[in-house]
């Protein structure tokens, strides 16, 4: 079965289950996630889902740990 965590991820709207676990796969956390480059984002995400996430991120800085 597929374990999902709970994250700041979850609040983002246009990002899903699906979404969120492959970018946890990929980047192993939301600190390596914050970090990595619009290019590498951007493999995985569609425009859309992109800009929601890169909005979130500017929006919500207090969990950048």
């Amino acid at each position: 079965s597929k374990r999902i965590t709970s994250s700041e991820l979850d609040n983002i709207k246009g990002i899903g289950p699906v979404t969120k676990q492959k970018l946890l796969s990929h980047f192993g956390s939301i600190k390596n996630l914050r970090g990595a480059t619009d290019e590498e984002i951007s493999k995985i995400l569609n425009i859309k889902q992109f800009e929601a996430l890169k909005f979130f991120f500017s929006t919500n800085t207090e969990n950048n740990k």
